[in-house]
């Protein structure tokens, strides 16, 4: 399909805009003489209907296509006023305006290209760090056992002598990993045998063969020759918007040029976004990543200080994030490795989709130096609750936060979350304040590095 006629219904370039609108900003810097001056203007902008655009390239192992369609896209700014005021007693420059302002209505885009495949990477990546283990301890065994033939002459008879003997620590933690069983069996082998408790089914028996000095049964974690696949990826939005409200004034002289900014309204959302990738038409292990509603919000934002100053100061606003029902589809291949399947259960997750209900922080900046905050996050396993006080420190090299009367509550759903927990507080010693089923603990101190009141230190 060609691109539609109505790719440019009405507006100009989006550079040109740009430019009038910085123009008239600029006028009185350009023509720096006495007086007053004003100027307006109602709306401006770009827009576009129906484009739709499609890209496929000739025949090759590498080949890609995509295609791009666009209900609706605006860009513009509206009710736009300038004043110039130029006299022995003031001299400052002071434009409102309304944007920028966006849509965005239906966008899609569908790519189709031969890509590295990544779920076999990372199957691969899990594989080498559990296997890194049996690896590095029968290394550590093996120059154990040229120590001991050394100083007595003879092989060990078995782990238990070298261990006894001390040219290895039972405590270590790779000899201390219940999955694995060791045994030193010199001048044949040394090997690591899988116990009932390893995660992954296809673990085999690991053997380093003494005379050869090669390791046999190791699965093969090369990266190098993993085939890439075709790939279907597909990005789609149902509508982007964006509005923005705000004043700006500049004082100027010969010495200097100091501006404030007032936002009154800010804005920018989204609805439905989702973004997958297909591996080789196979829908069962499709990734997909979705975002239903999405929201920014700046309010009230009042910013000061000087166009040779890096850093503005702000007095004063009011912030929004928020987002719903964010969810998350894992790929079969990932979540059926035994080892993710059993902590993706054990947490409550049934259906190989990640979710998180709600995710919302507000932020209240009372005058320069004081705010107030909420956070929370929710989710069909847990749901956490934070809310505090902030000391901002703007008038530094390096601003900094610093939290006050925080109090955080975190209240564990599944029941597995909650054995993890309680599994947490035996091999720490230590019992999380509570109330009732929820954890709650106190929280002050630098944002970077807070204390944390109920959690004993490291």
């Amino acid at each position: 399909m060609p691109a539609s006629q109505d790719f440019i219904k009405t507006g100009q370039p989006f550079g040109l805009i740009l430019k009038f609108v910085l123009g008239l900003c600029l006028i009185p810097f350009a023509y720096p003489q006495a007086g007053t001056g004003k100027g307006s203007f109602a709306e401006t902008g770009i827009f576009l209907k129906n484009f739709h655009f499609d890209w496929e390239s000739h025949p090759t192992e590498t080949s890609t296509s995509f295609s791009v369609d666009l209900k609706k896209f605006s860009f513009g700014f509206k009710d736009f006023s300038m004043e110039y005021i130029d006299e022995k007693d003031k001299q400052f420059i002071q434009f409102d305006l309304k944007g920028t302002e966006l849509l965005v209505d239906d966008f899609e885009l569908n790519v189709d290209m031969i890509a590295p495949d990544w779920i076999s990477i990372q199957q691969r990546i899990r594989i080498e760090k559990w296997q890194a283990v049996p690896l590095t301890a029968i290394q550590i065994l093996s120059e154990s056992v040229d120590r001991f033939l050394l100083e007595n002459e003879r092989y060990p008879k078995s782990f238990t002598e070298l261990a006894i003997k001390r040219y290895v620590d039972y405590e270590n933690a790779y000899f201390d990993d219940p999955n694995w069983i060791y045994e030193v069996n010199v001048p044949e082998n040394i090997t690591a045998t899988p116990t009932q408790f390893h995660p992954w089914p296809d673990a085999q028996v690991i053997t380093l063969d003494w005379p050869s000095q090669s390791f046999n049964g190791a699965f093969n974690t090369d990266l190098s020759n993993i085939p890439d696949l075709p790939w279907k990826f597909k990005v789609k939005v149902d509508e982007i918007t964006q509005t923005v409200t705000s004043k700006t004034r500049i004082n100027y002289s010969p010495m200097s040029a100091e501006f404030d900014y007032h936002q009154l309204r800010g804005s920018f959302q989204f609805d439905d976004f989702t973004l997958s990738a297909i591996p080789e038409g196979d829908l069962m292990n499709l990734a997909q990543f979705e975002i239903p509603a999405f929201l920014l919000q700046a309010n009230q934002m009042a910013y000061t200080g000087s166009l040779s100053d890096s850093l503005p100061i702000i007095h004063q606003g009011k912030g929004k994030f928020r987002v719903r029902n964010v969810e998350m589809k894992i790929p079969e291949r990932i979540s059926k490795n035994p080892e993710i399947e059993k902590k993706l259960e054990k947490i409550g997750i049934w259906n190989n989709a990640l979710q998180v209900k709600l995710l919302e922080l507000n932020l209240n900046l009372l005058n320069e130096q004081v705010g107030e905050f909420q956070f929370t996050c929710q989710t069909p396993f847990f749901r956490i609750n934070l809310d505090g006080e902030f000391l901002l420190h703007q008038h530094v090299h390096t601003p900094n936060m610093v939290l006050h009367n925080t109090e955080l509550r975190f209240h564990p759903i599944s029941l597995g979350l909650r054995e993890m927990i309680k599994e947490w507080e035996r091999k720490n010693g230590q019992i999380l304040p509570r109330q009732g089923a929820t954890i709650v603990l106190k929280i002050d101190g630098p944002l970077d590095h807070p204390t944390v009141h109920g959690l004993k230190p490291n």
